[in-house]
């Protein structure tokens, strides 16, 4: 042995018990390579006199979140009924559903029992090619975050290429908690106030360390929201952190009991008239857009049967609605003449959309729902009040083909003033004066091209069409409001509530005595007549 080289003893010969090295892999990424190495990263070493074997262990270091958490055995589990989510496979897995990640890996959630625990509990279970990386991903994405409305880790669990969140109680989709409580109209509404408050509570944390987005599910013990940081193919209730802010309520029902015998009770007791109307228009509303027949006329806020005008204000004001400009590609055009009409050049704006749109300015949904049923009463529409839609947005479009020619000419489109399409205080339809656009080379306007000359010139044709948002509510939120207003000592059937508030009435349109009548005689053609509505 050279002099300048360390000195070993010699080991043990392979007849004694093998000497062990234990490795841990947090040390270095490259230690795998020394796993038949009785001395790792050692330099100039010589052992002679002997045949040696080595017994080397590599340990790999659990991860800090996974030492957070109890490990327990398959076993102990007892996986009781599926609860989730993306992709169905109940003809092929009896019953299971599953959802597919990327990287082929299944995540299924399951309600289940853990031996020992007098509790249920929730297991979301990976299996699959990346079901380990995805495993601890998960629980390091929860390990970061620890607030009673989110997603709580009570242990951890694996086996051969199967890995197991186990989290606190039952998680349910919050309509199949509804179902199970049998939850009249009322609680219905109590229950997303509350979870509503939840979500604003979690938000600031869950956004942080949401990477594939949210799922909402339901507490089955205490009934209060419980995010998770994986998505869902289960809807969550609609939660939005706008949900209070912008209809300026200040109602607290987080300590509240959600799980008991009085709920209508408690929320007759808790709600102001504002703060009902405004968690039953986001537990019941439905908004569509559809087209509308481009000779007929509509009318902000107003209430229509299909095509039937049923209902309007009797005093609508510019308070009511805002309109908009003409809008090419939902970009604001400025070349506004003095004489109200809008000019385009041609060669800036083929092949767009422009629109012309008004829009009601108000959010306050206490407008409809404080004498809805009261409007329903008159007309005779009984349990076809689901039926019912409220004018909320109308766009005007002219739509331009694309050009015929390459080399379009140099001219221009001029359209009309928003007025021109006014024909009540805050009713709207196309203009029955003509022409109301048109296209001319000259940029004042002055020489106004006919539609033959236009097309003979290179012209893009236009196209007219009318389009609304508008919104609805399920017939269980009239329910609500029945029950609701009563409880609160008003007659529902009447417009005190909307007298009381401060609102404009509604009155029946047109022949009051046959409205209701016609707009039953249609029956079962409703959904013939709502194929426009998407």
């Amino acid at each position: 042995m050279d002099s300048d080289t360390p000195h070993i003893p010699l080991g043990h010969p392979t007849s004694e018990p093998c000497a062990e090295s234990f490795v841990d892999s947090a040390e270095s990424s490259s230690s795998s390579s020394f796993a038949g190495a009785f001395f790792p990263h050692s330099t100039n070493l010589n052992i002679h006199g002997g045949t040696y074997a080595s017994n080397v262990h590599v340990h790999q270091a659990a991860k800090p979140e996974l030492e957070s958490f109890r490990r327990i055995r398959r076993g102990d589990i007892d996986l009781r009924i599926t609860r989730e989510t993306r992709l169905s496979r109940d003809a092929q897995s009896g019953g299971i559903t599953s959802r597919f990640r990327a990287g082929n890996t299944v995540q299924r959630r399951y309600s289940a029992r853990i031996r020992g625990e007098d509790a249920d509990f929730s297991v979301l279970l990976y299996e699959g090619k990346d079901a380990a990386e995805e495993w601890r991903e998960y629980v390091s994405q929860l390990s970061c975050v620890w607030h009673p409305n989110v997603v709580q880790i009570f242990a951890v669990a694996n086996y051969a290429d199967m890995y197991a969140v186990v989290a606190y109680d039952d998680l349910l989709p919050y309509e199949e908690f509804l179902s199970l409580r049998n939850a009249s109209p009322v609680a219905i509404v109590y229950y997303h106030a509350c979870w509503a408050e939840d979500f604003i509570a979690a938000e600031s944390q869950v956004e942080v360390h949401a990477a594939e987005g949210t799922s909402h599910w339901i507490r089955s013990s205490s009934g209060r929201l419980c995010i998770d940081l994986v998505p869902s193919e289960f809807d969550g209730p609609p939660l939005r952190k706008r949900y209070t802010t912008d209809m300026d309520i200040d109602w607290h029902g987080h300590n509240r009991r959600l799980i008991h015998q009085s709920m209508d009770q408690t929320a007759i007791e808790s709600f102001t008239m504002h703060e009902f109307h405004c968690f039953s228009q986001r537990a019941f509303r439905q908004r569509r857009f559809g087209t509308w027949p481009a000779t007929g006329e509509l009318t902000i806020n107003a209430v229509y049967l299909s095509r039937l005008e049923i209902a309007r204000l009797g005093a609508t004001s510019c308070d009511w609605y805002v309109t908009e400009g003409w809008r090419v590609a939902f970009i604001a055009v400025h070349s506004t003449l003095t004489n109200g009409w809008t000019r385009f050049k041609v060669r800036d704006m083929s092949d767009e959309n422009i629109r012309l749109a008004t829009d009601t300015s108000t959010l306050d949904p206490g407008l409809w729902l404080s004498q809805a049923n009261h409007i329903m009463k008159c007309s005779h529409l009984g349990r076809d009040s689901h039926h019912l839609r409220i004018v909320q947005r109308i766009q005007f479009h002219v739509s331009i083909s694309p050009p015929t020619v390459e080399d379009l000419p140099q001219g221009y489109l001029f359209l009309c003033p928003m007025e021109w399409f006014k024909v009540g205080s805050a009713s709207f339809r196309f203009p029955l004066v003509t022409p109301w656009f048109y296209w001319s080379l000259d940029p004042t306007g002055d020489e106004i091209l006919s539609p033959e000359q236009a097309l003979s010139l290179g012209f893009p044709s236009l196209e007219t069409s009318i389009a609304c948002s508008t919104t609805h509510w399920e017939a269980r939120a009239y329910d609500a409001l029945r029950t609701f207003h009563e409880g609160k000592g008003f007659d529902p059937d009447s417009q005190d509530v909307a007298i009381h508030l401060g609102y404009p009435l509604y009155h029946l349109w047109g022949n009051t005595e046959t409205s209701g009548e016609v707009a039953l005689r249609h029956g079962t053609q409703y959904h013939s007549l709502f194929l426009c509505w998407h």
